[in-house]
């Protein structure tokens, strides 16, 4: 048995050569963007879809500055006045 096992060690080794495969290539893109008003290209997009969109998320973003601008007040105002009380 010895001889056996010393027969199957000497042999050379192999590999199982398989054939390349081919994978069809694929593109993948994300766009990101923060805050209240997408970039051009992406309200042109929105614009497409309908036309009304777009002049709606401009006014949208306009009324969230306008009452961010407001709520910051708001908060300084209160900073001033609480010390005050105290």
């Amino acid at each position: 048995m010895t001889s056996r096992k010393a027969s199957r060690q000497n042999r050379p080794i192999t590999p199982s050569v398989q054939p390349k495969q081919r994978f069809p290539l694929s593109h993948i893109q994300q766009e990101i963007y923060s805050g209240p008003i997408p970039s051009p290209d992406i309200l042109k997009k929105f614009g497409e879809i309908d036309a009304s969109f777009s002049d709606r998320i401009m006014k949208m973003a306009e009324t969230h500055a306008v009452s961010d601008a407001k709520t910051k007040d708001r908060v300084s105002l209160s900073m001033l006045v609480i010390p005050i009380i105290l």
